[in-house]
């Protein structure tokens, strides 16, 4: 079976025009495959904007313009690179016969992404105080105070509270589905800003019930709603676990047990390089979950 291989914007090949109130644009994206593939596979190509897309450059941005049409087409002597024209039209003034909401409800894959924001509550153990909602995941003292005991200990069992993390639904339909690609970003977190978010802030699953057909001036027209289903937490899903033990190394590689006055073994705190640090609180963080970039979904970076 083909793959994609890439997809890159010719920026020499953007343009656009129109009226006031009623623009449009035009821009090139150069889909390199390593076989031949069907005209739905390569407008669906990870990078090329998809349908209702903002229209939004390095350079400028245009909020009434959204993506409405893609005309792909191979390049000659060979099947393994095309070229599709993203076509942008402003969506402002339109109804009646032929306008851009008839075509939607027509076409599926030109109707507009459906988004949603709830909230789960959960009861989590509490690390530490957090620091106020400027706070990151990448925050070196995210925790501002860890939550200890008059003697400096951690509880054990460590107290809980109840917590409340958004989950973001965006629901598409798109002209084709890869499980493969769903299945390799399953339960990964975003490298990049997202939505508002932080990087390693959102946590992602995605899902399709199967392929849907339409029929459009007599012809079918296949198409696939795609769930994606983003769930949050404001300190990042990095585990933060307690830097404390029973042994300690010292700087000589030294394997040592910490011992009190009466010869019995306790716990106490480490450093990073897992010397003795007695009574100084400290986490270490581990990235369980590995990151993908979200913007390869090409799905609107805000609530539309």
């Amino acid at each position: 079976m083909s793959q994609i291989l890439k997809a890159a914007e010719r920026k020499d090949r953007r343009k656009g025009g129109g009226t006031a109130g009623q623009h449009w644009y035009e821009r090139t994206w150069l889909v390199e495959t390593d076989g031949l593939m069907g005209v739905g596979a390569i407008t669906a190509a990870f990078g090329v904007p998809q349908p209702f897309t903002i229209y939004a450059t390095s350079t400028e941005t245009d909020l009434t313009a959204r993506v409405m049409k893609h005309t792909p087409k191979q390049l000659r002597n060979t099947d393994k690179l095309y070229e599709v024209v993203v076509r942008y039209e402003s969506i402002s003034g339109t109804g009646g016969s032929g306008g851009v909401d008839e075509k939607w409800e027509e076409n599926p894959l030109l109707r507009p992404p459906r988004m949603s924001l709830n909230f789960e509550e959960a009861v989590v153990p509490v690390i530490g105080t957090l620091k106020d909602i400027v706070a990151t995941p990448n925050s070196t003292g995210i925790y501002q105070d860890p939550v200890l005991d008059a003697a400096g200990q951690p509880f054990v069992p460590q107290p809980e509270v109840e917590d409340g993390n958004p989950i973001i639904v965006i629901e598409r339909n798109e002209a084709a589905f890869y499980p493969a690609f769903a299945i390799e970003y399953n339960n990964s977190v975003n490298n990049d800003r997202f939505l508002g978010s932080e990087p390693r802030q959102l946590k992602v699953h995605i899902a399709c019930p199967g392929g849907q057909t339409v029929v459009i001036n007599n012809q079918e027209l296949r198409y696939y709603p795609v769930r994606y289903t983003m769930k949050g937490k404001r300190e990042g899903w990095d585990l933060r676990n307690a830097n404390r033990g029973l042994i300690y190394v010292t700087t000589g590689a030294e394997v040592k047990s910490f011992i009190n006055k009466d010869g019995q073994p306790y716990e106490d705190w480490l450093k990073k390089n897992g010397d003795q640090n007695p009574g100084v609180p400290n986490y270490i963080k581990h990235r369980h979950y590995r990151e993908k970039p979200f913007a390869n979904f090409n799905l609107p970076n805000q609530f539309i």
